[in-house]
């Protein structure tokens, strides 16, 4: 009888070593998923702000080019149709700034999703380049010394056709980004052994370090 309780009794203690140790690799295991997770989470939160920075960047653009067809439907002086475009074209400006503050931002904190995000997210820069030069030329010519309605529309024609394209790719980037975040998050790798971990546990827990048909923790108490 003392022979069956030492073995039992060592039975337990190898069984709460094991339960120990599982928990420790578990535990191990989800805080390097939590760090990866945070990270995620984070570039998921900046990619919706830049994807609002786009949102107000297309309804001053919409601003801008509406006020440069009246100012040049009414045969403002150039002086004139400087003053009408100026702000708003002070307040795009402005836009850019903060979207390319953001993309700096973003390019630095992709470190920790990988090589191919954080080149994808510096390649955007250029499309964002390409959009603040074709906002520069349009409004220089908007106020070029000529009164010739034709050709200031052609400005605005021009700027339209390239602009929006522009805009709209790295809308559909960002939220095709922001989209793969997302569906990464279910997928980290640390997460998941962290999850395969717990059910083993508990397997370990009830089957080989107990008499048969007796699970239960006081009678492991008794026993020891």
């Amino acid at each position: 009888m003392k022979q069956g309780t030492a073995s039992l009794k060592a039975r337990l203690g190898i069984g709460a070593g094991l339960l120990g140790l599982v928990a420790l690799a578990a535990a191990a295991m989800i805080m390097l998923g939590a760090d990866r997770l945070s990270a995620r989470i984070d570039a998921t939160l900046a990619a919706e702000r830049r994807i609002d920075r786009y949102a107000v960047l297309s309804t001053q653009v919409s601003s801008f080019i509406v006020v440069a067809a009246e100012a040049i439907q009414s045969g403002l002086t150039p002086a004139d149709r400087a003053a009408r475009l100026d702000r708003i074209a002070e307040r795009v400006q402005d836009t850019f700034a903060r979207i390319r503050s953001d993309l700096e931002t973003a390019v630095a904190e992709a470190r920790a999703l990988g090589f191919d995000e954080q080149s994808r997210r510096a390649t955007q820069s250029i499309g964002i380049a390409r959009m603040e030069a074709l906002l520069a030329s349009t409004r220089d010519g908007l106020l070029s010394d000529t009164r010739d309605r034709e050709k200031l529309q052609g400005f605005i024609d021009i700027f339209t056709i390239g602009f929006d394209p522009l805009l709209n790719a790295v809308i559909t980037d960002e939220v095709r980004a922001r989209d793969r975040i997302i569906a990464s998050v279910g997928a980290l790798p640390a997460l998941e052994n962290g999850r395969k971990f717990f059910p083993l546990a508990r397997y370990l827990r009830i089957q080989p370090f107990y008499p048969r048909g007796r699970t239960d923790p006081i009678f492991a108490l008794r026993i020891l």
